[in-house]
């Protein structure tokens, strides 16, 4: 999870995550995993991955510059104003252990 103003360099996420071959999900594996479709994908998707096989990260970045931030609901019509705190909190209450890297 990263700021959308902020270009996304896959080489340093791999070597900084140890991932192979990551790329931008699939419009079919976001409505499998999240029940998402590109365009409306935020952490609020994680509630309904039923396998919980999905790693969180965040860039350390978009956690140092404020603590309210903001994401659609599941729907672009929408926008959710949340603390920080209260994310990681929902994001450990469904089950994954987010980490924090610094792209």
């Amino acid at each position: 999870i990263m700021d959308d103003q902020k270009p996304m360099d896959f080489k340093e996420f791999q070597e900084l995550t140890g991932a192979k071959r990551v790329s931008m999900a699939r419009p079919d594996d976001l409505q499998e995993q999240l029940g998402s479709h590109a365009g409306v994908v935020s952490p609020f998707g994680l509630m309904n991955s039923e396998e919980h096989n999905i790693k969180v990260y965040f860039d350390q970045d978009m956690l140092a510059e404020d603590p309210i931030l903001t994401f659609h609901p599941n729907v672009n019509t929408h926008t959710i104003f949340i603390k920080t705190t209260d994310l990681m909190k929902f994001i450990k209450e469904q089950g994954y252990a987010p980490e924090i890297i610094d792209l």
